[in-house]
């Protein structure tokens, strides 16, 4: 399964600020369910002063997530590839691991 990972584009630097970043396409809980993003907001409550970022869920799930979001985490809709391959610039990005196991790939 591809995880929209490229290594030629994507060129993190070492950085001040540490970042946990997730990218996960959906508009449906289902959906932020199946790729962890529900596990990922609220593991942010546990590292009050690292900054995290959700990229790419929409609708009525995005909704939701913001709900139960702590003030450290920050959502941004869908974006293209372009921006996103800029966000780690300058950045330590630090590893999510998805507790349902799936195979996801999250910087």
């Amino acid at each position: 399964m591809p995880t929209g990972y490229n290594s030629s584009k994507f060129h993190p630097e070492k950085g001040k600020e540490s970042l946990v970043l997730t990218v996960a396409a959906g508009e449906s809980w289902d959906r932020v369910r199946i790729k962890g993003v529900d596990i990922f907001v609220e593991s942010a409550k546990y590292l009050p002063s690292v900054r995290f970022l959700v990229i790419g869920i929409q609708g009525d799930a995005l909704s939701k997530l913001k709900k139960s979001a702590s003030p450290n985490i920050e959502f941004m809709g869908h974006i293209s590839q372009e921006d996103l391959i800029r966000i780690p610039k300058g950045k330590s990005l630090l590893p999510a691991i998805d507790a349902r196991g799936s195979s996801q790939c999250t910087l």
